[in-house]
């Protein structure tokens, strides 16, 4: 189970994990994707679902309180964060992929500047932003090595570990100090 959730809007990339999805399944004939959350892009998204023939590998529960999406994020293998490259996008990070992270589950994320200067290729699997390919092959890899798998787990895991809010509230801290002690 692939998932994404949060906020559906196009900028999210939605559309790209669904035309990966298609190209995917070919190679992978039990992948099946998880989005929750609303937005704007619900019924485009929906749209592309029926197009692409996906309605069997979709699970779109919508809107779903905080303890029911622990639990299914809990049954997800990997966690995609497919933000679409825009000026924006290249100075922030997604709380939905720390959230995968410190949950333990392999990530995929777009390679956006934002990302690439704090998480390597152990840490996260990149693919590169608006290219449904791209996120294909990266379906296909990880479906193919439990061991890639596992690795991801524990390298973000402890990557997350590092950027945790309790950690960099000390780096936070610490720099506030030094500014009020000049």
């Amino acid at each position: 189970m692939v998932a994404c959730h949060g906020t559906i809007e196009e900028r999210w990339g939605h559309e790209i994990i669904l035309r990966a999805a298609a190209l995917a399944l070919p190679e992978v004939p039990n992948l099946r994707i998880l989005f929750t959350g609303r937005g704007n892009y619900v019924p485009t998204m929906l749209q592309l679902v029926d197009e692409l023939g996906l309605q069997d590998v979709l699970q779109y529960p919508g809107f779903v309180s905080f303890p029911e999406l622990g639990q299914l994020l809990m049954t997800a293998h990997v966690g995609v964060s497919a933000q679409k490259a825009s000026e924006y996008s290249h100075v922030v990070q997604t709380g939905k992929m720390y959230e995968f992270l410190a949950l333990g589950i392999p990530t995929i994320v777009t390679r956006l500047r934002s990302t690439a200067a704090y998480f390597t290729e152990g840490q996260v699997t990149y693919v590169e932003p608006d290219d449904h390919v791209d996120m294909a092959r990266a379906f296909v890899e990880l479906a193919q090595s439990p061991q890639r798998l596992q690795s991801l787990s524990d390298e973000g895991y402890a990557a997350y570990q590092t950027y945790r809010w309790e950690a960099q509230a000390m780096i936070y801290r610490d720099a506030i100090r030094r500014l009020l002690t000049r």
